[in-house]
C-alpha cells in the first residue's frame, strides 16, 4: 500500500487513447462554468473575523445572507476581492478563497469519463489493482473553482485520522502560463517545484510520509483556473480496489 515517492507527475497520454486524449482537449478548450450558478460551501472559505467584521460593516445584508445560506455566489467572492484589494486582506485572513463545484458540471459535458479512466489507469499502476465496478463513479471529488484573486495560502493538508495516502489533482485548462499564476507550488525537500496547471498532467501528493506544504498562489488574470480534487485514504484502497 506504500507508495515509495513524494510527489509525482502523470502526463495524462500514457492512459489515453490518441482519439480520447483528442477529445479531451476538445472538451477542455471549451469547457466553461457559468459562474453565476455558483453557490460555494461556506466552510471553505476559512475567513477570518477581520473579514467578517470589515463585511457586515460595509454589506450587512450580503453579509447575514452569506450566514443563513451558509454558502457564498461570484457575486460575493468579487465583492470579497475587492475588499480585500481595498483593505489588504489576504493570506493571513483565509485558509482558502476560491469557489467549489459539484462533478455533475463536467460529467455532462464528457470530461469526467476521460479523467476517471486516466486515474483508473494510475491506480493499477500504482498498487497492481483494479478499481472495483460498483466504485468507479466514486473516485472523483469536487472542482475547485478559481477566478482572478483566488488563491490557497500555504498549508499541509489537514488528516487528523492518518488515513489519506495522497491527494490527486488533475486540471481542466488547456493554456495557462506561468505568469498568470494560479500556480500549485509544492515546498519539497529538494526545494520549490512550480507546477502549471494545465489539463495535460496531473499531480500525486503523498501523505503518509511526506505531506509536503503546499499552495495556490494568486490567479492574476481574468481566465478562471479549474481543478479537480481528489483525495484517496486508506478506506479506499481496501474497499474501493481489487486484484487485477
Amino acid at each position: 500500500m506504500n507508495i515509495d515517492f513524494d510527489y509525482k507527475i502523470f502526463d495524462l497520454k500514457n492512459y489515453l487513447s490518441k482519439d480520447d486524449f483528442i477529445d479531451l482537449e476538445n472538451k477542455v478548450n471549451n469547457f466553461d462554468v457559468d459562474l453565476s450558478k455558483i453557490k460555494s460551501t461556506l466552510g471553505f472559505l476559512s475567513w477570518s473575523e477581520k473579514v467578517q467584521n470589515k463585511l457586515k460593516e460595509k454589506y450587512n445584508d450580503r453579509f447575514n445572507n452569506i450566514i443563513k445560506n451558509d454558502y457564498i455566489t461570484y457575486e460575493d467572492f468579487k465583492i470579497l476581492n475587492d475588499l480585500n484589494n481595498e483593505e489588504g486582506y489576504y493570506d493571513e485572513d483565509y485558509f482558502n478563497f476560491f469557489l467549489t463545484y459539484g462533478n455533475s458540471i463536467f460529467k455532462d459535458v464528457g470530461i469526467y469519463e476521460h479523467i476517471r479512466n486516466v486515474y483508473k489507469g494510475i491506480l493499477t499502476e500504482l498498487f497492481n489493482k483494479k478499481v472495483k465496478k460498483n466504485f468507479e463513479d466514486t473516485l472523483i471529488g469536487n472542482i475547485n473553482i478559481y477566478p482572478k484573486g483566488s488563491f490557497i495560502r500555504k498549508h499541509q493538508d489537514n488528516d487528523p485520522d492518518g488515513q489519506r495516502l495522497f491527494t490527486i489533482l488533475f486540471f481542466l485548462n488547456s493554456d495557462r502560463t506561468l505568469e498568470q499564476g494560479s500556480l500549485l507550488k509544492l515546498y519539497t525537500k529538494d526545494g520549490l517545484v512550480d507546477f502549471i496547471p494545465n489539463f495535460n498532467k496531473c499531480v500525486l501528493i503523498e501523505h503518509q510520509n511526506y505531506n509536503y506544504t503546499h499552495e495556490v498562489t494568486h490567479n492574476l488574470v481574468d481566465d478562471v483556473r479549474y481543478s479537480i480534487y481528489s483525495p484517496f485514504t486508506i478506506k479506499d484502497y481496501k474497499e474501493k480496489l481489487e486484484d487485477v
